[in-house]
């Protein structure tokens, strides 16, 4: 499923083999718990940040990454605010005046968010014999 995807957005963005194998590597070595910012992944295809962007949107798109937007506390000590979609952080920007950190009992700071990509939680089925 991977492969087949990331074919189609070589295709599809015209990629070049040499970013093409680069973005391969960078996918293969990813861990589920891993994120990859755009500018990580920019520098290591040795893509525009603004193309950079693109591709890894459309690798959201196809099922390749999924996003994590990440909002931190007013904290740096404290955990940040983790959503998977966008609609997710749509919703709770709207009403970010009332989402407080347990910890620090400050408000998340909603402007300061930043976007991250990670490898999709893939859950294989169990054969049962």
């Amino acid at each position: 499923m991977f492969y087949q995807n990331f074919i189609n957005i070589k295709q599809q963005l015209s990629l070049s083999d040499t970013v093409y194998e680069a973005s391969q590597e960078v996918f293969k070595h990813l861990k589920p718990s891993d994120t990859l910012t755009t500018g990580v992944y920019a520098r290591k295809t040795r893509l525009p940040f603004e193309f950079a962007e693109q591709v890894l949107i459309e690798c959201v798109n196809q099922g390749v990454l999924d996003i994590l937007i990440i909002v931190p506390c007013h904290d740096p000590h404290h955990p940040p605010l983790e959503f998977g979609s966008i609609k997710e952080f749509t919703k709770a920007s709207m009403r970010k005046e009332s989402i407080i950190c347990p910890y620090c009992e400050e408000k998340y700071e909603f402007d300061k968010a930043y976007v991250a990509f990670r490898r999709p939680d893939v859950k294989f089925p169990v054969k049962v014999q």
